[in-house]
């Protein structure tokens, strides 16, 4: 009673429009709406019901003033989701009715670091299942007062907990399950009734048990799905779907990675302890990604870490790598990672053993004119180093900015200075490559079905390369008269004078929306503005430090209608595109759809466009991994890359055993080839002397289809991945113009892969097989004829097939908090020398007792091979 009459004494005060006025009239600026109805209720006698929660967090604005008490009401409830019903004399509250359900969100993340856990399922009590998105939130609406859940993820124990929705966001902190092992390939789209054609998504965690050479490699393990190549370990990038590496977009919180190897392709440039997932789109991906016609790879860094600092050091017999993550404040966090590589500190028979091969007997396979690979005896001196950064501010539940850097730098030098018999020979091998990637992210929750995105990123990539390769006889040794070399002078030969220097400058700008209007229907729409500017220095023989720089604006718009109805479920979207060098108009339109047959099986196909506007270049077959550079597409010299999609799958799940399989058709047109097998000597080309050589360009079509078997289980997960492809080429300059295999043509490919748990060892292996890739064989060499690179028969013939076993141990234990892992990798155990590539090479001779003559002796196969069997032992700690 006391309350009462203060309430009315506060009225009489601060309100004395309200009480002096007839009928009834309202005045409040900025008051609590729970507390307005207390003051109406005591100063017009009007019996108001609700229930707090409904009323808690509005505020009324509002001066209104009528005679009749139902439009004051009405007018009073329409500032808010509110409506009123009088039963008998009482005036009852309630939220409208498509309000009724209430939102309920939450994220789910690792309890030991804090990262979120992508694709983890959450069933619900009224029969919902959700699955997390890529940052590991889920949001739905519910109508029970209290809602039970029940969240699983392979590897986690399962979480099951009761809780009363409200606006608080919710965080499920899942244990790990020390007697589970992770599961490797996560696809989003599993059983929520859209299976998205070609996706999927790995965790750093998930392939730290499989064979590698050094630590955990977030590309190899990638290269374990079917449609990806695993059969050249060295490879600079991914090889999907028959498509060469630089047709595929690779991202990095944002910003595009141009170069995707340290040490010439042995090891990927991510760091495997600063990411937290990656999803990889093996065609057919979504209009907000564009600029690449064949596959996308988007990686995420670890963006949380719990309430405490965490880090560590990885050891092995490559490298070392540190990361740290920890929270600043309440609001932020830290996560950052340094790898570098202990060449010339610590002995390792690997580095010298992939020199031979991939750096000197690459470069001998493409100079015939020197006498023995076993004469080159490299001394190199080589160093790499990546450095990731990430900071996140988050300062409420709706708004996250982050903040992004990466670093990368390889630098390698081989020299050799040699004494023969007759002469004196000089190799100097030096390669460099860097990428810059720096990017700031800001991301809004507006409403509860409606968010923004947007990304200003830079990235820079830097690759320098040269060879010079010479050798000087005597005075007494007079070799001007061989024909199809440089001289210095009549005592010297440039076998190889080649520098090269490429640069990329790219800048763009992202803004992304996703718009949710309703349980079965969502849109996203966005624009995309990059600036490019690429710079190419070439010099070589015949060629003085040309310069070739070119710069553009791609811009693109593009909106994607997500549906799902019952088992049908199809995403449409359209990408627009307009290039500043070509003045070029693109669309490209994307659509996959899906049915959900029943609980276990779904149906799926996508068909789709796409257009490529910078492209890399081959400057010549060396195989080094560095021969290549960047330029822009102007539809003449250079064409825009076009391809066209068409994939049909199917998956079956059931109890342990997982079943997909997909069909592909992909054509791409404006296929660039080297011009170096034009200017190759003795290719049975008549060439003009003096003649412009244009660089050949022609189509390629891919046809497969990938199959996967996986079955799981807590202890042991086993999958089996096979390809069937068949991937031709089209070229007016090479074959005479008649479709060839292509160069990344490969018919068959087996991936087997098993991990095994028991206490605290894991145990793996994988064998890898490919049946052998195409080559172009040796044509005429007589006395009469010579033709060394028979272009007119292209890729005609194979090389062997391709197959290896690796094994891998681990061991963890903990010290106090201390985690410990150590263990070692059997890399191709059985030592298998598998061919990655084969030419033809003259061989010369010098005979003095011949009036000094320089004599052509005879054709030799020329070989790259890859790495033997390698050992590599590793030791992780963290806390």
């Amino acid at each position: 009673m006391k309350y009462l009459l203060g309430i009315s004494f506060v009225i009489s005060i601060l309100f004395p429009a309200v009480s002096q006025q007839a009928g009834y009239s309202i005045d409040f600026k900025d008051e609590p709406l729970d507390q307005v109805l207390e003051v109406l209720k005591e100063q017009y006698q009007i019996k108001f019901s609700f229930d707090p929660e409904f009323v808690s967090g509005y505020k009324l604005t509002l001066r209104f003033a009528t005679d009749d008490r139902e439009a004051f009401l009405s007018r009073l409830m329409s500032a808010f989701p509110l409506q009123h019903k009088k039963v008998r004399d009482v005036y009852v509250i309630l939220p409208k009715e498509q309000l009724l359900k209430r939102r309920f969100y939450g994220r789910v993340a690792d309890a030991a670091d804090g990262s979120p856990l992508a694709f983890a399922f959450v069933r619900l009590s009224d029969a919902q299942t959700l699955v997390t998105d890529q940052n590991g939130n889920f949001s739905t609406y519910v109508k029970q007062p209290r809602v039970s859940v029940e969240v699983s993820y392979l590897g986690y124990l399962n979480t099951i907990l009761t809780v009363t929705p409200d606006r608080q966001k919710l965080v499920i902190n899942m244990q790990p399950d020390d007697n589970q092992l992770p599961e490797f390939i996560i696809d989003e789209s599993r059983n929520n009734g859209n299976k998205i054609a070609g996706f999927s998504s790995i965790n750093p965690n998930q392939i730290s048990t499989l064979p590698a050479l050094g630590e955990t490699d977030i590309f190899k393990g990638l290269q374990l799905l079917p449609g990806v190549t695993a059969t050249d370990y060295a490879a600079s990038g991914l090889t999907v779907r028959g498509s060469t590496p630089e047709q595929n977009l690779v991202l990095l919180d944002g910003f595009t990675i141009y170069h995707l190897d340290h040490f010439f392709g042995v090891f990927s440039t991510f760091n495997p302890n600063t990411i937290n997932h990656v999803d990889i789109y093996k065609g057919g991906f979504d209009v907000k990604y564009g600029g690449r016609v064949s596959a996308v790879v988007d990686a995420k860094a670890k963006a949380w870490a719990g309430d405490r600092l965490r880090g560590g050091v990885n050891v092995n017999s490559t490298s070392v790598s540190t990361f740290l993550q920890s929270p600043v404040g309440k609001k932020s966090f830290i996560n950052a990672g340094l790898r570098w590589s202990h060449y010339g500190l610590i002995t390792n028979p690997l580095y010298d053993e992939f020199i031979e091969r991939n750096r000197v007997d690459a470069i001998n396979l493409d100079n015939p004119a020197f006498n023995s690979v076993k004469e080159i005896n490299l001394e190199p001196d080589f160093v790499f180093y990546d450095f990731n950064l990430k900071w996140r501010y988050a300062p409420n539940d709706k708004e996250t900015w982050d903040f992004n850097v990466y670093l990368s730098e390889d630098d390698y030098e081989g020299l050799r200075p040699l004494e023969l018999e007759f002469s004196n020979f000089l190799l100097q091998d030096n390669a460099f490559w860097s990428n810059t990637g720096l990017s700031t992210n800001w991301y809004r929750d507006w409403t509860d079905n409606y968010s923004t995105e947007a990304t200003l990123s830079y990235s820079g990539y830097n690759g320098n390369a040269s060879l010079l390769m010479q050798e000087t006889f005597g005075d007494s040794v007079d070799i001007s008269r061989v024909e199809g070399f440089q001289f210095i002078d009549k005592n010297t030969i440039f076998y190889q004078n080649y520098q090269k220097f490429n640069e990329i400058v790219d800048v763009t700008f992202k803004w992304h929306n996703q718009l949710r209007l309703n349980d079965n229907h969502d849109l996203s729409f966005g624009l995309e503005t990059k600036v490019l500017d690429t710079d190419l220095s070439i010099v070589f023989p015949g060629v003085s430090g040309e310069e070739f720089p070119s710069s553009g604006t791609v811009s693109a718009l593009y909106l994607s209608d997500t549906f799902r109805k019952g088992k049908l479920g199809a995403v449409a979207g359209l990408r627009y595109n307009y290039t500043s060098n070509t003045d070029g108009h693109f669309l490209e339109p994307r659509l996959n759809v899906s049915y959900q047959l029943n609980d276990q099986m779904a149906v799926y196909g996508n068909y789709s466009y796409h257009n490529q506007f910078i492209n890399r270049v081959s400057s010549s077959p060396f195989g080094n991994g560095d021969q290549f550079y960047w330029v822009l597409g102007d539809d003449e010299e250079y064409p825009i890359m076009r391809s066209r999609h068409l994939i049909l799958g199917s998956s079956y799940e059931r109890d342990q055993w997982q079943f997909e399989v997909e069909a592909y058709r992909k054509r791409t047109t404006g296929v660039l080839e080297s011009t170096f097998v034009l200017e190759t000597p003795f290719n049975g080309r008549d060439r003009i002397p003096g003649e412009d050589l244009e660089i050949p360009n022609g189509s390629t079509i891919t046809n497969g289809i990938d199959f996967l078997i996986k079955r799981k289980s807590d202890r042991h997960v086993s999958w089996v991945s096979y390809t069937l492809s068949d991937s031709k080429s089209t070229f007016e300059l090479l074959n005479g113009g008649r479709p060839f295999a292509s160069n990344f043509d490969q018919r068959h490919e087996v991936n087997w892969v098993n991990t095994y748990k028991v206490g605290k060892w894991e145990f793996s292996s994988v064998f890898v097989y490919g049946s052998g890739r195409p080559f172009t064989s040796r044509g005429a060499v007589n006395s009469t004829e010579i033709i060394l690179f028979d272009i007119e028969n292209y890729n005609r013939y194979r090389l062997p097939d391709y197959h290896r076993l690796d094994l891998s141990a681990k061991y963890k234990t903990n010290i106090g908090k201390l985690q410990v892992e150590s263990g070692i990798t059997l890399f191709n155990l059985y030592g298998r020398e598998n061919v990655r590539s084969r030419r033809f090479a003259l061989r010369y001779v010098i005979d003095p007792e011949s009036d000094n003559q320089v004599n052509q002796v005879t054709a030799f196969p020329a070989e790259v091979r890859s790495l033997g069997f390698t050992p590599n032992f590793f030791m992780n700690l963290s806390f």
